[in-house]
């Protein structure tokens, strides 16, 4: 559907039919052209009904800027809806394809199938290109996103179906990952070379951050950063003690092993200092 002229009398039925109407159109091309014939009135009822979900596709905000000229189709275009995890679709990249042949760009994409996970390449003439998107066919589904041209490809993100997001630095068979992002707001820093990546840091959702030290599979959390002070800890992994709270009133001195820590120490920033005694909950202040 290129001209309103396909349905002459259109507009002169009630909005509800004509959006019955709108309802059978699902390519992008004839959904933009129906948008842009009448932008004011049907259109712009199609875009918002709620019904209407193949209005909203961002392909078809793609071809209505197509066909006015704001925008072509190029690497770049392609790139960003192949590594759009919501919204990039087998469908669409095809008709992104037929699309860039439409407007004469030997510009597209192909999908292909190796060892147990599909793979997205741009294309230019027929020609395979770049590595832009790959996903493991397995349980979890991981996404792995890749820039960079054709034999030299680094992956730089990779998403899991439960909305955590890995970031990589690095070239090329030295991508190393350096950030964990997960959806309950925590955040997970590492360092190291690829392989032998160690966490470093962890950013908590209530501002807290907690701070690494050990080899990979060995990190031990040796400091926690608060509102209410900084927290030390000692002990290898999985058995950090606290040992120490410093905080805007003082010094807090902690003895016991994982779980048990006990009051001992108070040095207030007034130079006082209180001793204590008694097992963890049950501490008593020691007489002078």
């Amino acid at each position: 559907m290129q001209q309103l002229e396909i349905f002459p009398n259109l507009l002169t039925i009630a909005q509800d039919l004509q959006l019955e109407i709108a309802r059978f159109l699902t390519d992008p091309s004839d959904c933009a052209a129906l948008c842009l014939a009448v932008p004011r009135g049907l259109g712009l009822a199609a875009l918002r009904h709620r019904e209407l979900s193949q209005y909203k596709d961002i392909l078809v905000s793609v071809a209505m800027r197509l066909a006015t000229g704001e925008l072509q189709i190029d690497e770049a275009m392609l790139r960003r809806y192949l590594w759009d995890r919501r919204r990039m679709t087998p469908e669409g990249c095809e008709w992104l394809t037929a699309a860039a042949q439409k407007a004469g760009s030997p510009l597209g994409i192909v999908r292909s199938a190796h060892h147990g996970f599909e793979r997205w390449h741009l294309t230019a003439g027929g020609a395979e290109g770049a590595l832009v998107r790959r996903r493991w066919c397995g349980p979890d589904g991981i996404i792995f996103l890749y820039e960079g041209v054709k034999g030299a490809e680094r992956v730089v993100r990779g998403t899991r179906p439960d909305g955590s997001v890995f970031f990589f630095e690095g070239e090329h068979d030295a991508e190393r990952k350096v950030r964990v992002e997960r959806p309950d707001g925590r955040v997970i820093f590492f360092e190291g070379a690829k392989y032998a990546e160690r966490v470093v840091r962890l950013d908590l959702p209530d501002g807290a951050v907690a701070f690494y030290e050990g080899e990979k599979g060995a990190e031990r959390q040796v400091r926690l950063e608060g509102p209410d002070g900084i927290i030390f800890f000692e002990g290898e992994k999985g058995a950090e003690r606290q040992v120490r709270l410093e905080g805007p009133g003082g010094i807090i001195f902690f003895e016991g092993e994982k779980g048990t820590e006990r009051l001992v120490r108070v040095e207030h920033s007034d130079g006082r200092v209180i001793f204590y005694a008694g097992e963890r909950g049950a501490e008593r202040i020691v007489p002078e």
